[in-house]
């Protein structure tokens, strides 16, 4: 399983963001994510977690 596409809408730091992610490939199955302090990573990191505790 992996993730296609994120979207948050009133979540935290963010308003509204839709985020794509690549399809994982052979050599290349992590994702990183960086930003400045205050920029959102662990919103977006909480978010992900919360979803998958729904399914």
């Amino acid at each position: 399983m992996h993730l296609r596409k994120i979207e948050l809408k009133d979540w935290k730091a963010y308003v509204s963001a839709s985020i794509e992610l690549p399809r994982p490939t052979e050599g290349r199955n992590v994702i990183l994510v960086g930003a400045k302090n205050g920029y959102g990573k662990t919103s977006l990191f909480e978010a992900i977690v919360l979803g998958l505790r729904v399914l």
